[in-house]
């Protein structure tokens, strides 16, 4: 669930945040929190530099990792329908 500040700026969660980097990753273009694509002054979409890039896979690398380390310490959990 996204969050919403008093200035309009929409707020995502670790989950929503690398669920944006992998749309990112994907179409290779950046998005704003609230999924629509980024335009520059021209109204072209933005396209993701090689860095930007990088850091959008390691941060889904890490989040993997994480979740990894806590499957390992605390056991799988399975989800209640």
């Amino acid at each position: 669930m996204a969050f919403k500040t008093k200035t309009g700026h929409v707020l995502l969660n670790p989950q929503e945040k690398r669920a944006k980097a992998f749309a990112e990753l994907k179409s290779g273009v950046k998005r704003t929190n609230s999924g629509a694509y980024k335009l520059d002054d021209k109204k072209k979409a933005m396209r993701l530099t090689a860095e930007e890039r990088a850091y959008r896979s390691g941060y889904i690398a890490a989040q993997n990792d994480s979740a990894r380390a806590y499957n390992a310490t605390h056991g799988r959990k399975k989800r209640k329908n």
